[in-house]
């Protein structure tokens, strides 16, 4: 739903941070299924009843173990990349978490970065033990980079394209 759509809908031009509320709302409620009961429910509740639904999703959310794994890998996923693509991906986490692709793809991710540090962990050991050379690079079973340039391409390279000159 476009913002203008929903101005149009209550007669009024809402602010673009409730619009947001709104947006989510209306993605995330069972109760809404047009764009036309949401507009209703704004203009008999404002944004009052808006912020209560907000607050009813989010918490069921956030109660939700799947969740809770999932801000785990995400975080996980995060750690090495710059404070403006973390804030980019901690503003559209909940979109990102109804894509179940991502959301494996981020599982997989961290799964196979914690499996090729356990490898490295034992060819430093081998090589302090028996001062054996060794193949440094990851094994086709544990390689996570195609994981991560994959889980970029989904949630923030096109996004980050278009404003990293804003951070400049």
């Amino acid at each position: 739903m476009e913002k203008k759509e929903f101005d149009k809908l209550v007669g009024i031009e809402t602010d673009p941070k409730c619009y947001e509320r709104i947006e989510f709302v209306y993605m995330n409620s069972d109760k809404f299924q047009t764009k036309q009961e949401i507009a209703e429910f704004y203009k008999e509740k404002d944004m009052n009843g808006i912020e209560a639904e907000y607050r009813e999703i989010t918490e069921a959310i956030y109660r939700d173990e799947a969740f809770k794994i999932f801000v785990s890998d995400l975080a996980y996923y995060a750690r090495d990349l710059n404070s403006h693509i973390k804030q980019h991906l901690a503003d559209t986490m909940h979109q990102i978490f109804r894509d179940k692709t991502v959301v494996k793809m981020l599982s997989e991710y961290r799964e196979r970065r914690e499996k090729e540090f356990d490898e490295l962990t034992k060819k430093f050991e081998w090589s302090a033990r028996y001062g054996e050379k060794q193949t440094w690079g990851a094994s086709c079973l544990t390689h996570s980079d195609s994981y991560k340039e994959v889980i970029a391409d989904m949630t923030y390279n096109e996004w980050w394209h278009e404003h990293a000159d804003d951070f400049q």
